[in-house]
């Protein structure tokens, strides 16, 4: 975070690795960190989000694009295709969703990834 740049509320994005045993536990962060008063956002796949309408009062959501918002994993065909697309794709909507952020006033302070998404680092130095 920049000296200088402080909003009332912190701002946490959260970025899980698009799976079931992913997803959950770094929601329940999400909820965690929003009951003590910061504001969570978790990114979430396009896929994702369709399949399974995500809702909580406390954690905002948002979408990147995983390369495959029709099917998944399942329309990758194979694991190094979908972690390759993905992390092309992600880079990509991750950026973009960092600076659609940014405009609306609620800039991202922190960026959490899971490790399996070590090129979510790159983007968030990028971003500041």
């Amino acid at each position: 975070m920049e000296k200088g740049r402080r909003s009332s509320t912190v701002h946490v994005l959260a970025l899980p690795y698009p799976s079931q045993g992913h997803l959950n536990p770094m929601l329940q962060f999400c909820k965690r960190l929003a009951s003590k008063g910061l504001k969570a956002t978790l990114a979430i796949t396009t896929f994702i989000s369709n399949s399974l309408h995500p809702d909580s009062d406390s954690v905002g959501f948002d979408t990147i694009s995983d390369g495959y918002d029709e099917g998944g994993f399942m329309q990758a065909g194979d694991v190094q295709a979908y972690l390759t697309r993905l992390e092309s794709a992600g880079s990509k909507t991750l950026a973009e969703l960092i600076k659609r952020h940014e405009s609306s006033g609620r800039p991202v302070d922190c960026v959490v990834y899971d490790p399996f998404l070590p090129w979510a680092l790159e983007v968030a130095k990028q971003h500041g």
